[in-house]
């Protein structure tokens, strides 16, 4: 089973997590955030007392953005390194992909 799958499964049914979950949707002093942003939410200082919760949700947040950036960086040097630039060494490679990489 993969490291990170079995750190989330093991954090997901974490008794303390599910009643901090639970506290979480009964919490009558965070109705006031119902129209804030998602990170905006998380920042709050008023979250703290909801540690593991904020952990899985920056957890999961980030996951899927940095299989994106993973994705699209192997696309960029499969398109880098084709049949036509065969002799392209690794450092050449590196400093290419590294300005094709950047905003």
């Amino acid at each position: 089973m993969d490291p990170v799958n079995t750190l989330y499964f093991i954090m997901l049914f974490s008794p303390k997590l599910q009643m901090e979950i639970i506290d979480l949707q009964e919490d009558v002093s965070l109705k006031q955030y119902r129209s804030a942003s998602t990170e905006e939410f998380w920042a709050k200082d008023a979250i703290d007392k909801y540690s593991n919760c904020k952990q899985l949700a920056i957890n999961l947040a980030t996951m899927f953005g940095s299989t994106y950036i993973c994705e699209a960086s192997l696309s960029k040097i499969n398109f880098l390194k084709n049949k036509y630039r065969t002799k392209l060494t690794d450092s050449h490679l590196e400093d290419t992909l590294r300005i094709s990489c950047s905003p």
